[in-house]
């Protein structure tokens, strides 16, 4: 719901009353503008893109230009190495903590040769053989 239509240059002129930031273009064209990373560089682009202040001139006295760092050379990581959504980190360590507790009351882990299930087998557990409940293969213990 708007209280004004954002699609339309009237509606567009209103919104930009109620806006924290500038439009995504603005902010692109800012960016691609600032010579170095500090705030006076990105005052400097601002005021050209937009042609008006944000940062007070208080705020920039004694501000050094700070340079942009170069390229990185380290190989970049596999996307799955790159960050877990916090739902697979919440998983991660579940499992993480099951494992402990299966380790502390002695179970021993048998994973099956044939589909490659986790097998828990109690301390008590004595017979040589044991056949996975999913694919039926005889595993060795």
């Amino acid at each position: 719901m708007y209280i004004s239509n954002p699609f339309y240059k009237r509606g567009m002129a209103v919104n930009d009353l109620f806006a924290t930031h500038p439009p995504l273009t603005d902010r692109i064209k800012i960016l691609r503008a600032m010579s170095g990373a500090s705030f006076a560089d990105y005052e400097k682009s601002y005021e050209q893109i937009t042609k008006s202040r944000v940062v007070p001139a208080s705020a920039l006295t004694g501000s050094q230009s700070v340079g942009i760092r170069g390229a990185s050379t380290d190989t970049p990581k596999e996307p799955a190495e790159v960050q877990k959504t916090e739902t697979e980190q919440q998983i991660e360590r579940k499992r993480e903590t099951s494992d402990l507790m299966w380790r502390m009351n002695n179970y021993q882990t048998i994973t099956c040769e044939n589909c490659g299930t986790r097998l828990r087998l109690p301390p008590s557990f004595r017979a040589p053989l044991v056949r996975c409940p999913h694919c039926g293969h005889v595993n060795q213990v």
